[in-house]
């Protein structure tokens, strides 16, 4: 099914929105530390 193969694409792009958000919140704290 169409919608299958499109809930995964989704679940990538959240994903991988979630680990860039945590990587420059993790970033920004230990550069002001």
């Amino acid at each position: 099914r169409r919608g299958w193969f499109g809930a995964w694409v989704w679940y990538l792009l959240v994903g991988a929105v979630c680990l860039a958000i945590g990587a420059i919140l993790l970033k920004r704290r230990q550069a002001r530390g």
